[in-house]
């Protein structure tokens, strides 16, 4: 089944972009065919040809839902629906091999999981039963930080050197906007052009921000088998990665439980801390890091917002706010 389902997943993605070029992707061997499953080796191949037909056809992300059902969401906005599996079984296999080869943990006591596909520039995330009660989920989007770099961004009110001067002066950078809108392509752009030989930790609890220099590491929170072994939190890494003495330090987004060690690691005079976050407003952005945490707004460190917007002609727009 998997074998025939790669080869008429895939068949059109070398033609010209075009309507014809989506229906020539329709196969019935996708679901004709009974080879063995996956394995973890085969997975390597399917990420990068997935990659491939991001990048080809100029998409933003394909998403493959409980329905069986893959969308194509295009540059511009538009949708198109084909359906890829025959049941949910299928797309269940096919979400575990991502998963397995990614080295983390899913399964029904922790229905989540996410990060890179390593070699190739794909964020994916998976959402599967009981949290998703209708069946499994996983999207998974391009992500544009190769193609990316501080040029590739137009500054309203500031100028692209003021994010050196803003961490050597010990501010933290907190990158804010909405899904897609290029907060983690801002931030590696900001690494890449001004910190590429310093020692930068990052700090995450899942897998998404590559590591673009060898002078770069990374330490990610671990949830541990079914019985909590190996289970890694992210207060033990968070004090880890202090021992290794990083120059500058990176938390990944912040979602939740992220704001407390963000507002820490701002306190704890290496120079300077820069993360992301879902916020539209100074004011938005505010509660989000202190209302979870009973946090007093009025104790926050020295954080410098900046907003990023991509139009629909794929132009960012960064204008910086300071929270605090």
């Amino acid at each position: 089944m998997h074998n025939g389902f790669l080869r008429g997943f895939f068949r059109g993605i070398s033609q010209k972009n075009s309507k014809k070029t989506i229906e020539n992707l329709i196969e019935p061997s996708w679901i004709s065919d009974s080879s063995s499953p996956w394995s973890a080796s085969a997975l390597h191949p399917l990420a990068v040809k997935i990659s491939n037909l991001l990048d080809e056809l100029e998409l933003e992300e394909i998403y493959l839902n409980h329905a069986g059902s893959l969308s194509y969401y295009e540059t511009r906005g538009s949708v198109v629906h084909i359906k890829s599996f025959c049941n949910k079984t299928q797309l269940m296999e096919f979400i575990w091999s991502i998963a397995w080869q990614s080295r983390v943990r899913l399964d029904p006591l922790c229905p989540y999981a996410g990060g890179i596909i390593e070699g190739i520039s794909c964020r994916w995330h998976a959402v599967i039963p009981p949290a998703s009660p209708d069946g499994p989920t996983l999207v998974v989007r391009r992500q544009a930080f190769r193609q990316l770099t501080l040029k590739s961004f137009m500054f309203l009110n500031f100028h692209e050197d003021d994010f050196f001067r803003w961490l050597k002066n010990g501010d933290s950078v907190l990158f804010l906007g909405s899904t897609g809108s290029g907060k983690s392509s801002l931030l590696l752009s900001v690494l890449k052009s001004f910190f590429i030989e310093y020692r930068v930790g990052i700090l995450e609890s899942l897998l998404e921000l590559p590591l673009l220099s060898d002078s770069w590491f990374r330490l990610i929170e671990s949830s541990g088998d079914l019985g909590g072994r190996g289970a890694v939190d992210m207060d033990r890494i968070l004090r880890e990665l202090l021992r290794l003495s990083p120059k500058l330090i990176v938390l990944g987004e912040i979602r939740g439980s992220e704001a407390l060690p963000f507002i820490e690691l701002s306190r704890t005079g290496h120079g300077g801390i820069m993360s992301t976050m879902h916020a539209g407003n100074i004011e938005e952005a505010k509660t989000r890091l202190t209302y979870s945490r009973g946090i007093d707004p009025r104790s926050l460190p020295k954080i410098m917002g900046v907003f990023v917007n991509k139009d629909h002609n794929n132009i960012y727009r960064c204008r910086a706010e300071r929270l605090c």
